[in-house]
């Protein structure tokens, strides 16, 4: 049995830590845009050596946005190393990502909407999956058991919501929609369902089988696609089968 990690690491070091395990992966160009875009490149590859010299971060190739790139995600043992104090982790964490594209995609969106004011709050697959807090509570346990991509806190207008986003960015079959429609909508008090989609072909075979399924219920599924999302702008832009908004700005 190999040695258990032994590492004391600065907080900006910790940072990194924490921020590979709530994405599962991560590029160095998204590590520096969200954690120290305030200093250069160098500075940010200097802090990325100790953990990764102590075997703390791995790294590999993946493609992502058509061309080869350099990935970053953690040592299985390090997510204990992280948890060790709090108590929070439950064990099922994903240390290399199984859909490292999907899940850069991820980053790029967590990051995206996090910059609006109303969006109090955005929690991971891996929070989701990992942590107690998330399992224990109420509004959050549905998703949690949906395995949804993340969900969103949001707050405009004095009005509070809990909403789950789903990405797809590769077409699958239809009964894995179906499968994955069919459980948000047996959920009664899941009003809305962000759907991310890498294409239009994606986003018209995922919205048939909605139409399938909605009967004459009120469309839960508000979709966007994945380039409109990440176009700079001043909001964000979903619509349901009916053609009503929901405008993240």
């Amino acid at each position: 049995m190999p040695a258990p990690i032994k590492f004391v690491a600065t907080e900006k070091e910790h940072r990194i830590l924490r921020y590979l395990f709530h994405s599962k992966v991560a590029t160095f160009g998204q590590i520096h845009r969200t954690l120290f875009q305030d200093v250069g490149k160098s500075v940010v590859s200097s802090r990325l050596q100790r953990p990764l010299k102590a075997g703390l971060i791995l790294k590999g190739i993946t493609e992502f946005k058509g061309k080869y790139t350099q990935i970053f995600y953690l040592n299985p043992d390090t997510v204990d190393l992280l948890h060790e104090e709090s108590g929070d982790f439950l064990g099922r964490y994903q240390a290399q990502s199984g859909a490292a594209e999907h899940d850069l995609h991820l980053n790029e969106i967590r990051t995206r909407l996090l910059a609006f004011g109303p969006v109090k709050k955005y929690w991971t697959e891996n929070e989701l999956q990992c942590l107690k807090d998330c399992a224990n509570d109420p509004e959050l346990r549905p998703f949690v058991h949906l395995r949804s991509d993340a969900v969103l806190d949001i707050f405009s207008d004095d009005v509070r919501i809990v909403t789950p986003l789903e990405l797809e960015i590769s077409r699958k079959a239809n009964s894995r929609y179906e499968e994955k429609l069919s459980s948000y909508y047996e959920r009664d008090r899941t009003i809305c369902v962000l759907f991310i989609s890498g294409s239009d072909e994606i986003q018209k075979a995922v919205s048939k089988i909605e139409r399938q399924i909605v009967g004459e219920r009120k469309p839960k599924f508000y979709y966007a696609l994945l380039e409109n999302v990440l176009n700079p702008g001043s909001r964000v832009e979903f619509r349901n089968l009916k053609g009503d908004r929901f405008v993240i700005e």
